[in-house]
């Protein structure tokens, strides 16, 4: 999940592990049937994310080739979009593993994490890629939207 991931990017370990902790209590309470969590699984979705972050996107086919995880569990694409260099987003798209118009957990596609990153040249290549910009969010969000949300003029002038 990119929020998690975010917040595993930006705050101390013991932090973290206080809010996972916090986000699994509601869980439990309103839901008793969602599936255990596999570390197994969970490591090797983590070992993905490590290979994008060193922009080796040959280490990802080795990883993938080794692994049943496919790119769209990994949501592989959406960290891409949301912590890689354009060039990485590119390589990515190029193997034709990903789809680009799937949703994450929270219910974002690749394209509203881009827009949320606010990197034109990503955004131009989902795109051209086919991501539907008329994809809403489960709160009912679309790309154009959370951009407008996002951007001010002063942004571009």
């Amino acid at each position: 999940d990119i929020d998690d991931i975010s917040i595993e990017k930006g705050l101390p370990d013991e932090v973290v592990k206080k809010i996972k902790v916090l986000r699994r209590k509601p869980q439990q309470d309103c839901v008793s049937n969602l599936p255990p969590v596999d570390p197994l699984r969970e490591q090797r979705i983590r070992r993905i994310h490590k290979a994008l972050d060193s922009d080796d996107v040959e280490l990802v086919k080795l990883l993938l080739k080794e692994s049943n995880i496919t790119l769209d569990e990994a949501n592989a694409l959406h960290y891409a979009a949301a912590f890689c260099d354009p060039k990485v987003v590119t390589e990515v798209l190029a193997l034709g593993l990903a789809d680009v118009n799937l949703q994450n957990s929270r219910g974002y596609t690749v394209l509203h994490i881009a827009v949320m990153r606010k990197e034109p040249s990503i955004i131009v290549l989902l795109l051209t890629k086919g991501a539907r910009a008329s994809e809403l969010t489960s709160d009912g969000q679309s790309a154009v939207s959370i951009c407008r949300r996002l951007t001010r003029p002063k942004d571009y002038h």
